[in-house]
């Protein structure tokens, strides 16, 4: 400790004395301001090493007053910054070191360390599902390197599951900025904007992100979705088979390619997608409930029945799923048990009306000239 004082003093006393000089047995005066800069360094390293920071601050702060251009002091004092938890002052010094010795392995291998473990500790605290924890790392990172789009991406995945899409959208654009090939960054900005429902905004990002990688089975079902509502039945076609080219196993991929084609009214394609779609993913009501459309349409009654009760099974207030087992059973002359389908439709706005004229036709088969 008295050692690294007395560096300290004498390096004060050298400014004070407007001469940084003090040249000893035949030394130059640049050897002489080397040699106190090298003592400088040397007291400043050891005073860190000890813990003692103020000191080595103090000694930092002689030494670049000597030599602004002294990389190893900036490192140093990057060090220190990490270690007084001063991020944004540490990513400044460790990279004006860089700058200074842009050839030195150590330097950009501790930039890149102490990034590195931020971030995975920012993924750890994420997921723990402590948000808070994680951003304050991301943060970090981005103080070092605010370039680094990792971050910003997991910082727009958090806001996006607290369900803040403007910032969720925010975060996902500094990602893309960063890096304008970061895939993944504009399918998630697309599900932002979708959720919104900017399916212009959403369906340009997904198009981006399929451009990108093409394998992305994701974002081209995102598109065949878009599509489907806007009822681009032939896109649909085309874009969900992209999805299930990527990804054989993408259930909603060959559910909505079923709706495109019951839409066209191609009946037999659509039940042999729907099938594909449900053994992929047997909760999915909606596709049972296309099944059984599909079916019914095909006067497959049986099947239909079995369908419509699966996806009823499933999902209980989709009137839609009651009105095709109430057609099931009507076809399969099982008029009561139709009947009850129906009247549990008529629980859905939506189907109401269709409900209650199917009914109708039952009860009231001379109305309709349907008596046997």
């Amino acid at each position: 400790m008295k050692i690294t004082t007395k560096l300290v003093i004498y390096g004060v006393m050298l400014l004070l004395s407007g001469n940084a000089l003090f040249a000893q047995g035949g030394e130059t005066d640049e050897e002489a301001k080397q040699r106190i800069i090298n003592n400088l360094m040397v007291g400043a390293n050891r005073a860190f090493t000890d813990g003692n920071i103020a000191v080595a601050k103090d000694s930092l702060k002689n030494l670049l007053a000597l030599d602004s251009q002294f990389a190893s002091a900036y490192f140093l004092h990057g060090k220190i910054n990490v270690r007084e938890k001063k991020y944004a002052e540490a990513g400044r010094n460790i990279r004006r070191s860089i700058e200074l010795d842009p050839e030195n392995v150590k330097y950009r291998k501790e930039l890149k360390n102490i990034i590195g473990i931020n971030y995975n500790d920012g993924n750890l605290e994420y997921k723990k599902g402590n948000y808070a924890k994680a951003l304050k790392k991301y943060d970090t990172v981005l103080n070092f390197d605010s370039g680094y789009s990792s971050a910003y991406y997991m910082k727009g995945i958090i806001a996006k599951r607290q369900r803040n899409n403007k910032e969720s959208i925010k975060q996902f654009t500094l990602a893309i900025k960063a890096n304008s090939t970061m895939s993944k960054a504009y399918y998630a900005r697309g599900n932002s904007y979708l959720s919104d429902r900017n399916y212009d905004e959403a369906i340009k990002d997904f198009e981006t992100a399929t451009s990108l990688n093409p394998m992305d089975a994701k974002a081209w079902t995102n598109i065949g979705a878009i599509e489907l509502n806007r009822k681009n039945y032939d896109r649909v076609i085309r874009v969900t088979q992209k999805a299930m080219d990527a990804n054989p196993k993408m259930a909603r991929a060959y559910r909505d390619q079923g709706i495109a084609y019951s839409k066209q009214g191609n009946w037999t394609k659509a039940v042999s997608l729907q099938e594909k779609a449900t053994s992929l993913n047997k909760r999915d009501s909606r596709a049972f409930f296309h099944l059984a459309e599909a079916y019914n349409q095909l006067n497959n009654c049986e099947s239909a029945r079995d369908a419509a009760l699966a996806a009823t099974g499933i999902k209980a207030t989709n009137g839609g799923s009651w009105i095709e087992l109430g057609l099931a059973y009507k076809c399969l002359t099982m008029e009561a048990e139709a009947i009850a389908a129906f009247e549990k439709a008529k629980r859905d706005s939506r189907w109401r009306e269709l409900a209650a004229y199917n009914i109708d036709i039952i009860v009231n088969k001379s109305k309709y000239k349907l008596d046997e």
